[in-house]
């Protein structure tokens, strides 16, 4: 009889945690106002040396089991402008649906459909970040 194969390593990293490169706004405004315009995947290695290249731009963490966990916008991937702007009260506005595909663990098997509706979202300040309750 053959045991199964068991690698803890590899379901550990299908569950990492993926770091996101996003850029805030309304995508139906050419990415102006509030909301997520365009999320990028960025390698670990990219994330540790991260700087938002302009006021829209936020480095933000995530973790799949089986459901999504909040969006933790970290506080040194953004400006000190865009978390004025898109943190600064107690919620964070989506003005207009988004949607893409995402590879969520290390192969391209493991991408999933995303969708955030149009709304207010509570957010939670902590040492580390901004967490966003999608």
């Amino acid at each position: 009889m053959q045991i199964p194969f068991h690698n803890p390593l590899f379901q550990s990293a299908a569950l990492c945690p993926v770091f996101l490169k996003v850029e805030l706004g309304n995508p139906r405004q050419q990415c102006r106002f509030f909301g997520i315009c365009n999320v990028q995947r960025i390698a670990p290695e990219d994330a540790a040396i991260f700087k938002p290249p302009n006021d829209k731009t936020a480095l933000a963490v995530v973790k799949w089991n089986d459901g999504l966990s909040p969006w933790l916008f970290l506080h040194n991937g953004m400006t000190p402008i865009a978390k004025q702007r898109f943190f600064g009260t107690d919620t964070f506005l989506v003005e207009t649906d988004f949607v893409c595909q995402l590879q969520v663990g290390i192969s391209f098997a493991d991408t999933r459909e995303i969708t955030i509706k149009a709304g207010y979202y509570p957010i939670e300040m902590s040492s580390e970040g901004v967490r966003v309750f999608f």
